[in-house]
């Protein structure tokens, strides 16, 4: 007789080990499938509820607005329940506990239990017995596995070690979703960017092409340039979304000189404030300087030549870009011939909530200010 229970024990020893990794299994390869987030979860539940032969299994994440557990997948919950009701983050509570110190919580009968608080989730649905285990990885805690009985279960080591297993697993598929999801949207933001940049690039095409001038399409691949280096910026930095402003109008300034060496004896100095810019911002900003710079060196100066600055600081809230020189100045026929300036620049500024006028006390020669709100950066 004690042989057969042995025996007997074994072989549901084993039965259940064997679902369990199949479980395991299953859900490493539908992890693996282009699918969101939320499927996923909701086939993670699913599967462990099968695995443990469980009535009861919920996923919880961590929101921090609300600063709250919300349960986002579930298996056995009343309709309502999953993707609306929330937990609090606390240590009386299991898998506010669970989260917090990302280790397994096991209780017995949280009915007589004087270290634990029965949600309302759990009271409506006569929980007696639960065990949760983090969900997390390098550091960061997504939430809580929870498994839940309604009669008195005193879960085993080998549960908790394959609900642990399984929340590992998990955990690795949901940063590989998270980062599906990231990569997504930044290719798409990506995108946008580039079209607006084709159609700056169109504008200028079209309004050289209205003026006959023959010197139209340097100015355009000035401008194209300019857009270019913010692209460099992006790679160099990682970012997809913000532009180091020092590096690139400094850099900027650096390109623009080069291009035009034996013109004049120009020098071209750069202040800019160290701050994040917005892309699309940043590219305006470049295509200004990059007019505004040029314009000075053409027709600012004699043969003596003359310096420029370029210089960008915050003030109030606001981001204000000057661009001077200490030159002849420019005649008022002057600043119509130029490139886009008369034409592009101040619908540039406008495009960015800013407006782009002439310094008229600068002397001696001339200087633009551009102003613009830096809100939402």
């Amino acid at each position: 007789m004690t042989m057969n229970s042995d025996i007997g024990r074994l072989e549901t020893s084993l039965r259940r080990s064997l679902q369990r990794q199949a479980a395991i299994a299953r859900f490493g390869t539908r992890a693996l499938v282009a699918i969101d987030l939320d499927a996923l979860l909701q086939q993670a539940v699913e599967e462990v509820a099968l695995a443990v032969d469980a009535e009861y299994v919920k996923i919880l994440e961590y929101c921090p607005v609300s600063k709250a557990l919300l349960i986002r997948a579930g298996v056995g919950w009343k309709e309502g329940v999953v993707g609306h009701a929330t937990l609090a983050v606390h240590m009386r509570s299991p898998a506010g506990r669970s989260y917090l110190t990302k280790e397994p919580t096991r209780i017995s009968d949280i009915r007589q239990s004087e270290e634990f608080d029965r949600n309302e989730v759990l009271a409506d649905h006569d929980i007696v017995s639960l065990v949760n285990v983090p969900i997390a990885w390098d550091g960061h805690a997504f939430g809580v596995l929870e498994l839940d009985s309604r009669s008195f279960t005193d879960f085993l080591d080998e549960t908790i070690h394959f609900l642990q297993g399984f929340a590992h697993l998990l955990a690795a598929a949901i940063q590989r979703k998270q980062q599906e999801e990231e990569r997504e949207i930044l290719f798409r933001e990506l995108q946008h960017r580039i079209k607006n940049s084709l159609q700056m690039i169109v504008a200028l095409l079209r309004i050289e092409q209205r003026k006959g001038d023959p010197n139209g399409f340097d100015r355009v691949k000035e401008a194209v340039q300019a857009i270019s280096l913010a692209y460099d910026q992006l790679q160099e930095s990682q970012e997809i979304k913000q532009v180091k402003l020092e590096d690139y109008l400094g850099k900027l300034c650096s390109q623009i000189m080069p291009s035009l060496i034996g013109l004049r004896p120009v020098q071209v100095e750069s202040d800019i404030e160290p701050v994040r810019l917005d892309f699309d911002k940043a590219v305006i900003l470049g295509l200004i300087v990059n007019e505004l710079v040029t314009n000075s060196v053409k027709h600012a100066f004699g043969e003596d030549g003359g310096i420029i600055k370029v210089v960008f600081y915050v003030k109030e809230g606001e981001g204000v870009l000057t661009v001077g020189d200490d030159g002849q100045g420019i005649s008022t026929g002057d600043q119509a011939k130029p490139g886009m300036g008369s034409q592009l620049l101040p619908a540039m500024a406008r495009q960015i909530g800013g407006t782009l006028e002439v310094d008229t006390e600068q002397r001696p020669g001339t200087r633009h200010v551009l102003r613009f709100t830096l809100a939402g950066q």
